[in-house]
């Protein structure tokens, strides 16, 4: 009896293999292709070959794109939900929002609630495709390929997405822009470094020309407060929101291969203030908190903006972040 219940109990752990892997198979088959993007952060494990850990920008979710139960503080650990996405005009995917309710229709990637503080967003989730395995040798030249002069170039996984939410990892490519940005401080008796301004760099990462909008004062980029930390960021720009100026010839800059434009922001602009309830609106050079950190987000119009302009067709149309900085340095 003892001999048939072993059998058994192996018989059924092939089945349910058998079964994961021909869901794969038709996923790989039959999917949608998309593109998440993430940073590499771990190269190489002796044991399985070279391999990339993924941490994607849609694994860490601010308490503001939480929806259903998840908005009513009722997540926990290792409890599915689902990530639903918006395709943007550069191809890649992004996070319109995450629920504890699977979505009857859309685009979306089903993972489960990661392991941390659950009743303090953001939340970390786990997707299943956070592991990349790559030819020996070739882990560290993925991630050393995402930098250039400091500038740093995003790289995006291509994925095959299926109808029920299932994602397999099928390759990887970069964006065909990067950027990098370098603060600028002044001393002060206090031993604080206040952030003056800062300057932006844009490369073009492709093999062919690139068209990028320069609109005076930096205005191309928009600021955002950074939603990665376990702590919210109580400060908001006060732009927030406001479309952006129709954009003119003169505000286009054609980039060829290789080549890197540099703009300046100046963060004591009233432009650039932001703002925290029913506080006055401050330069981000006074604010003390580490964990009050943003990000510069390049998003230029959408095509149907640009109809007008003479080189339209070579603006690319995705979106950069920056890495994250504060007003202040010690």
């Amino acid at each position: 009896m003892r001999k048939w219940l072993i059998i058994i109990v192996a018989a059924l752990q092939v089945a349910v293999l058998a079964q994961m892997a021909g869901q794969r198979e038709l996923v790989v088959r039959n999917g949608k292709t998309i593109y998440l993007r993430t940073a590499p952060v771990d190269p190489r494990d002796m044991f399985r070959g070279d391999y990339v850990r993924l941490n994607y920008e849609i694994s860490s979710v601010p308490k503001s794109l939480l929806r259903d139960g998840l908005a009513e503080n009722k997540c926990k650990q290792g409890m599915r939900v689902y990530a639903v996405l918006d395709v943007n005009e550069g191809g890649t995917s992004q996070l319109l929002y995450v629920t504890d309710k699977k979505p009857k229709e859309g685009l979306f990637i089903r993972g489960r609630v990661d392991d941390h503080d659950t009743t303090n967003p953001p939340i970390q989730i786990r997707y299943g495709i956070e592991a990349y395995f790559m030819q020996q040798g070739k882990g560290k030249q993925l991630e050393q390929g995402r930098r250039q002069e400091g500038i740093q170039i995003p790289l995006e996984m291509e994925l095959k997405l299926g109808t029920n939410g299932i994602a397999v990892l099928r390759g990887h490519r970069y964006s065909p822009l990067g950027i990098g940005i370098e603060t600028e401080h002044k001393s002060s008796e206090k031993g604080r470094q206040p952030a003056t301004g800062i300057k932006v760099k844009m490369l073009n990462a492709s093999d062919k020309p690139i068209a990028i909008v320069d609109l005076p004062q930096g205005r191309s980029f928009v600021l955002e407060p950074d939603s990665t930390r376990f702590r919210a960021n109580k400060w908001e720009w006060v732009n927030q929101g406001i479309p952006q100026k129709r954009i003119e010839n003169g505000d286009l800059r054609i980039l060829q291969p290789g080549e890197i434009y540099e703009t300046y922001i100046d963060l004591n602009d009233s432009y650039w203030f932001v703002k925290s309830g029913s506080q006055n609106p401050r330069t981000i050079s006074g604010l003390e908190d580490w964990n009050d950190s943003f990000r510069l987000v390049y998003r230029p119009a959408p095509k149907e903006a640009c109809g007008h302009l003479e080189k339209a067709e070579l603006i690319w149309h995705g979106y950069l972040s920056s890495r994250t900085f504060t007003g202040a340095s010690w």
